[in-house]
């Protein structure tokens, strides 16, 4: 399900698909919805700026960044 908040779609590339089953692989449920809310809030936050912006790219990194925030402190090392 692709839902769509005041026009702002996640992208509907390959990238973008990729990287959403990445993350969903890798993190919990908890850390895929917030990096997508991340996402959403920030297009939005953009789009009411009047703002240009690659929606892959600022989902490339709203994804991607807390990416291993809830792991267990011995695994980063």
């Amino acid at each position: 399900m692709n839902t769509s908040i005041d026009g702002i779609k996640i992208p509907d590339t390959k990238l973008a698909r990729e990287i959403a089953e990445l993350v969903r692989e890798t993190e919990s449920p908890l850390l895929f919805h917030h990096s997508s809310r991340v996402y959403y809030f920030g297009a939005l936050a953009g789009k009411h700026r009047g703002l240009r912006f690659d929606a892959e790219l600022l989902y490339a990194g709203a994804m991607f960044h807390d990416m291993g925030a809830d792991a267990p402190a011995q695994q980063r090392g």
